[in-house]
């Protein structure tokens, strides 16, 4: 597009300049799939500019047909076989399959594709939130019904964009200086309600100037010629804009829908054959009256909420992180600022799971302070266990596909069922709650597996429970931890979030009837992390690393582990 008024207007050196930085930020991204998209528009701009006069349908038809043959291509799989990042996307897209299928007219929901995707995907090792695809992602989450009328609004553009018949541009009408003064007052009312603070506010005040400045600018300039280039650069962007979304999720990125969009009505407006359509004044009121009814109270109250709730979610994270570092005098301030942060974001979005979920981690640890200071068994410390839990379960109830968070509140129940063991109040009480724990956990941890069974992780702890619970079938999922990991680890890129660690991979091989390897491992493990260290440091380290690992504890590995560290500690004398 600004080469296109670049092109009509004659000006090549500040709209030159402002291509040229727009080509160095593509370079600076990195993506392959932005210049092909560039190429493509290019293309594009270079057919239609030959077909002014004939052949446009030729033009048009060969396009169609490399868009089938690409794909045609990327379907196939033979991308992926030279590319990486191919590679990744062919995992997303062929997931995307069982989901349609699931729901196929009217789709899963909007933003629900990531829920259903770790229960379709293969077992490569590959973590997403988008499909990198919208036709798919769209198409998956409305269904057919959704994505017809995605593909009407985008056809409409494209036939707009690519005949080659074109009225003259008419001399619009002057606007109302009250129309205009009446736009800008609502448009900066509606900045200022929704800006957080005064450098917001200021903002909405100095662009609501700079627009005024720029429709006095506008009426004193002459009409240019017509811009058929400038038609041509539009019509290249768009063609552009519907590639790249073929490998990305643009239509998900607020800024680029609005692009779109955007570029769909200067494309309609540049051709300049729109038939005017007169509604009633009564049906434009009431049109008016309705998008008000609907859209003030959004903009004026529900959004405002939402992005208080999103600033109280940072805070409370950077609460937390701040006391999992240990830098503070006074943690117990700090999980007090995270508590209230996180109730406080649960009342203005109620709907977020991560307000209840941050809140359920912030109580957890405020339950480990009493802990340490005694109060093992006080009413406190129950009434935090329990407070902990329902968080969780509220955070479940709006997202129960969400396996993160089942594998959270399992990882909430295996805790309080150790607390529960080491209880020294009414012992009999104390293994019924246990038990309870641990069968809870087993029942969280088995739906954690079931939305996500690709992940290393869930196998593992799933496997851990299930020989809690002298279950037979532990053996199972313990191999299939150990087949997963080693799945993460054939990946390009760094996996380390996706594979075990030693000492878990440690259990798996022993309880695979393999205890030299799981000792080697172990062994191996400890040495290279305390290797070229002080003594001392050593020594620090291989007992902040038995410390870490007390949930791991129990008659099968305690002496492993303790064999190797003392033998370990031997080698340092």
């Amino acid at each position: 597009l600004l080469a296109g008024t670049m092109m009509d207007g004659r000006e090549y050196r500040l709209r030159g300049a402002a291509l040229a930085v727009g080509l160095v930020a593509l370079g600076l991204t990195g993506s392959l799939g932005g210049w092909v998209a560039l190429s493509c528009g290019a293309a594009t701009m270079g057919a239609l500019a030959l077909t002014r006069t004939k052949g446009r349908s030729i033009a048009v038809g060969v396009g169609c047909g490399v868009a089938v043959l690409a794909v045609v291509l990327l379907a196939s799989g033979v991308t992926a076989k030279r590319s990486h990042s191919m590679h990744v996307r062919s995992v997303y897209w062929k997931a995307t399959g069982p989901i349609i299928a699931s729901a196929p007219m009217l789709g899963v929901g909007l933003d629900n594709w990531q829920e259903h995707y770790y229960r379709t995907k293969s077992d490569v090792q590959q973590e997403t939130t988008k499909a990198h695809n919208d036709y798919l992602q769209i198409l998956s989450e409305t269904g057919i019904l959704g994505f017809l009328g995605f593909a009407g609004l985008l056809a409409f553009g494209l036939r707009k964009a690519l005949v080659r018949a074109s009225a003259k541009t008419p001399d619009p009408e002057p606007a109302s200086p009250w129309l205009v003064a009446g736009v800008v007052s609502v448009v900066t009312l509606l900045g200022l309600l929704l800006a957080g603070d005064a450098v917001g506010r200021a903002i909405s005040i100095v662009l609501a100037i700079l627009w005024l400045a720029f429709w006095f600018l506008l009426k004193r300039m002459t009409k240019p010629s017509e811009p058929d280039w400038t038609r041509i650069g539009a019509a290249g962007g768009f063609v552009a804009l519907l590639v790249h979304m073929m490998v990305d999720f643009q239509i998900y990125q607020f800024g680029t829908a609005a692009c779109l969009v955007a570029v769909i009505a200067l494309i309609a407006m540049l051709r300049g054959d729109a038939t005017e359509v007169r509604l009633p004044k009564g049906v434009c009121l009431a049109a008016t009256a309705i998008l008000m009814a609907v859209s003030v109270p959004l903009l004026t109250i529900v959004n405002p909420r939402a992005l208080a709730a999103d600033n109280e979610i940072f805070d409370s994270k950077e609460a937390l992180l701040a006391h999992d570092r240990g830098t503070s005098s006074n943690p117990t301030l700090l999980l007090s600022e995270a508590l209230q942060v996180a109730e406080a974001a649960q009342k203005h979005n109620p709907f977020n799971p991560e307000a209840y979920k941050l809140f359920s981690q912030a109580k957890e640890r405020e339950r480990d302070l009493l802990v340490a200071v005694g109060a093992r068994d006080s009413k406190d410390v129950e009434i935090a266990e329990d407070v902990v839990l329902q968080a969780l379960q509220n955070a479940i109830a709006l997202r129960p596909n969400s396996s993160p968070l089942h594998y959270e509140k399992s990882l909430a129940h295996r805790k309080f069922r150790r607390a529960s063991l080491k209880s020294t109040k009414d012992p009999g009480l104390a293994r019924a709650k246990a038990a309870e724990h641990l069968r809870l956990a087993v029942e969280h941890q088995r739906r954690a597996y079931e939305l996500y069974p690709t992940f290393a992780r869930n196998a593992y702890l799933l496997a851990r429970l299930l020989e809690m619970s002298k279950d037979p079938d532990a053996p199972r999922y313990y191999k299939e931890a150990l087949r997963l990991h080693d799945l993460a680890g054939r990946e390009l890129e760094n996996l380390d979030r996706m594979k075990l660690d030693a000492l878990a991979r440690a259990r798996c091989l022993r309880s695979l009837g393999k205890a030299f390897e799981a000792h080697d491992l172990l062994d191996k493990h400890l040495r290279n992390a305390i290797q070229g260290l002080p003594v001392p440091q050593a020594r620090r380290g291989l007992e902040r690393f038995v410390k870490m690992s007390e949930d791991e504890m129990d008659d099968a590995m305690t002496p492993v582990l303790k064999d190797i560290v003392d033998a370990i500690i031997r080698d340092l004398k």
